[in-house]
């Protein structure tokens, strides 16, 4: 989005989920400074944000959350794309938080993707990968 922040929320639950709003994350993920400054305070004492240091330079002024910063736009350029960062953050988040699997996420790009983009997956993977490494 121009001009502001865009975000989205997504709740996982093994129970019926009542409602999709989030007033309290358990997590966060920020690609920029704004959405940072701007979401920062939904987080819940002792969630997670997970930064792109290669576009934000200044960090939470919580002490009372984890931080993980690392430079998804950087691994994302270096992998030939921009549109990889997200991936790279989400492979953070999967292994620092364990809310899904690797295995899981590559089934469903194959369930997701048409055929014809199938062979997008193995450097979807390699970015969800490199990602994951920051976690660790």
């Amino acid at each position: 989005m121009r001009g502001g922040t865009a975000n989205c929320s997504v709740v996982f639950s093994d129970e019926p989920i009542g409602s999709p709003v989030v007033n309290d994350a358990d997590v966060v993920i920020c690609l920029n400074q704004p959405s940072m400054e701007k979401f920062e305070k939904q987080l819940k004492p002792g969630a997670l944000m997970i930064l792109d240091s290669s576009l934000i330079k200044t960090r939470p002024t919580r002490t009372d959350i984890k931080v993980i910063a690392m430079e998804a736009s950087d691994i994302a350029s270096e992998l030939g794309k921009m549109m990889f960062a997200p991936i790279t953050m989400l492979g953070c988040m999967a292994t620092a938080t364990g809310c899904f699997t690797r295995d899981s996420f590559e089934k469903s790009l194959y369930e997701i993707l048409p055929e014809r983009k199938h062979n997008l997956i193995p450097i979807n993977m390699e970015a969800f990968d490199r990602g994951a490494a920051f976690a660790k």
